[in-house]
C-alpha cells in the first residue's frame, strides 16, 4: 500500500506534466502564435463552419460527428484509419503587400494545431489520424488524386471566411471536368484573421481539423435542444429559444430585410423558418443560422452516456460567434441556460478526443490502467517515486 507521501509525490508529478511540453506545443512558434494571436474579444461571423452537402450525422459516446462509420462506400464518410493528405492551393495572395503562397502563410499555424491535439491525446503513433501535408510537387497532390486529399485554400488577407468539408465528401465533379480544383473533393478554407472564431488562429485551425476528421460542432447535436427546434420531446435540454437569440446574429437583418413592409405574422413566420430550421436556413443562405440550428435531417444513434454538453469542446461556439455588434459591443447569440457565458476555448478536450478514437475505432490504451501497469505512461515516474519512500512495501 502506498504511503501518503508518495501519493502527493505521485500526484506532483503528474500535475508538473500538466504544464510541461507534452502538454503545451513543443516549438517556440506555437507558443508565440497562441500568445500573440489570442484577442481579448471574439470578433467572427460563423467561421468555423462546415461545409457538407447533406446534413449526415450520429450521436455516439462523447461525441457529436459523422454518421457513417465507414472509410469507404457511401458518402459522406471517414478518413482511412483518420489519416488525412493535405495539399496546399498552388497559388499566391497579396499578403501584406507581398505576394506570399498559401503553404507559407498558412503551414505553422496548421503544425500547431496539429499539436493541440496531440497534447490533448489524439497522437499518430499507432498509425492513426496521421495529418500529412504533402510537398506541393508530391503525385498525391495531382488533380487526377483530388479525391483521396484534402485541398487547403486560404480565404485572403482580412476575409472572414472559414468552413470544412466533414470527412470526406462525394466529390462534385470528375478530375477529367473542367471544374476547379475545389469541386473534386474534401476542402478546407482558412484564414488568419483574429476576429473570426475562437479570436486565437491556432485554435481555429484546430476546429477545422475536428471537422475534417468528422466532427460537427457540438452545439448542434440536437439532443441539447428544446422540442421547438428538435420536434422530439423532451424535458432536460440546454439550448431553446430562451438562450439561442437568433435575432443577434450579424446576418439576421440582412434576412429580414426583404420583409420589412410585410405584416408581422408574415415575418414572424419568416424569422421562425431560418432560426429554427437548418435546411431553411441553408436555402435562405442564412449562414448565422445554419451554423446554429441543430442537425435534424438524418436520424443518428442518440448519445445515452451524456447528460450535458461538453463546454470545454474546440467544436463548441463561444457565445458572441456570429454576434452582431452593438454600441461597439459584441452581443451573445447563445448562452448556457442560466444566462451565463459560453467561453472560447483554445484547444481540444479531451472528449474531442475521446469521441473521435470512438468513432474511428480506435481505443484508448491510458485511462483505466494501474500506475505500475508496464503501458501506462506514468510507470516510470510511479517507480522512480515509490523507490524513494521507505514505506512504500504493501505489506500493511
Amino acid at each position: 500500500m502506498l504511503s501518503k507521501s508518495v501519493f502527493a509525490s505521485l500526484l506532483l508529478a503528474i500535475t508538473v506534466q500538466a504544464g510541461n511540453r507534452a502538454w503545451e506545443p513543443p516549438i517556440q512558434y506555437a507558443k508565440a502564435a497562441i500568445a500573440v494571436r489570442d484577442l481579448s474579444g471574439i470578433n467572427n461571423i460563423y467561421s468555423n463552419g462546415t461545409n457538407v452537402s447533406s446534413a449526415h450525422h450520429a450521436h455516439q459516446k462523447r461525441f457529436f460527428g459523422l454518421s457513417n462509420p465507414a472509410t469507404t462506400g457511401s458518402y459522406p464518410r471517414l478518413w482511412p484509419n483518420g489519416n488525412i493528405d493535405a495539399c496546399f492551393e498552388q497559388r499566391s495572395h497579396l499578403y501584406n503587400g507581398q505576394n506570399v503562397a498559401t503553404r507559407d502563410i498558412l503551414y505553422n499555424d496548421l503544425i500547431t494545431a496539429r499539436e493541440l491535439w496531440r497534447n490533448a491525446g489524439l497522437d499518430d503513433k499507432n498509425g492513426n489520424f496521421r495529418f500529412t501535408i504533402l510537398g506541393d510537387d508530391d503525385p498525391g497532390c495531382e488533380r487526377n488524386q483530388r479525391s483521396t486529399h484534402l485541398l487547403i485554400m486560404y480565404a485572403g488577407q482580412g476575409q472572414r471566411k472559414m468552413s470544412t468539408t466533414v470527412g470526406v465528401d462525394q466529390p462534385l465533379a470528375a478530375p477529367e471536368s473542367d471544374r476547379p480544383d475545389s469541386e473534386l473533393g474534401p476542402t478546407m478554407t482558412l484564414t488568419d484573421n483574429i476576429d473570426v472564431g475562437m479570436g486565437n488562429v491556432v485554435a481555429n485551425y484546430a476546429h477545422e481539423m475536428g471537422h475534417s476528421w468528422g466532427l460537427h460542432h457540438e452545439h448542434q447535436n440536437p439532443k441539447w435542444w428544446s422540442e421547438t427546434f428538435t420536434q422530439v420531446e423532451r424535458t432536460n435540454y440546454f439550448f431553446s429559444e430562451d438562450n439561442f437569440i437568433c435575432e443577434n446574429l450579424r446576418d439576421f437583418d440582412e434576412q429580414m430585410a426583404p420583409y420589412a413592409n410585410d405584416p408581422e405574422y408574415i415575418r414572424r413566420g419568416k424569422r421562425n423558418e431560418i432560426c429554427r430550421d437548418r435546411a431553411k436556413a441553408s436555402r435562405a443562405k442564412f449562414a448565422g443560422g445554419f451554423n446554429y440550428i441543430p442537425i435534424t435531417d438524418e436520424p443518428g444513434t442518440i448519445d445515452d452516456e451524456r447528460s450535458e454538453p461538453d463546454w470545454q469542446s474546440i467544436m463548441l461556439y463561444p457565445s458572441n460567434a456570429g454576434g452582431k455588434v452593438v454600441g461597439g459591443v459584441k452581443q451573445n447569440v447563445l448562452t448556457k441556460p442560466d444566462g451565463s457565458i459560453i467561453d472560447p476555448v483554445s484547444r481540444p478536450s479531451k472528449r474531442d478526443v475521446a469521441g473521435l478514437k470512438k468513432m474511428y475505432g480506435v481505443k484508448t490504451n491510458f485511462f483505466g490502467k494501474f500506475l505500475g501497469d508496464k503501458s501506462n505512461p506514468l510507470k516510470n515516474i510511479f517507480d522512480r517515486t515509490r523507490k524513494k519512500d521507505p514505506d512504500s512495501g504493501c505489506s500493511s
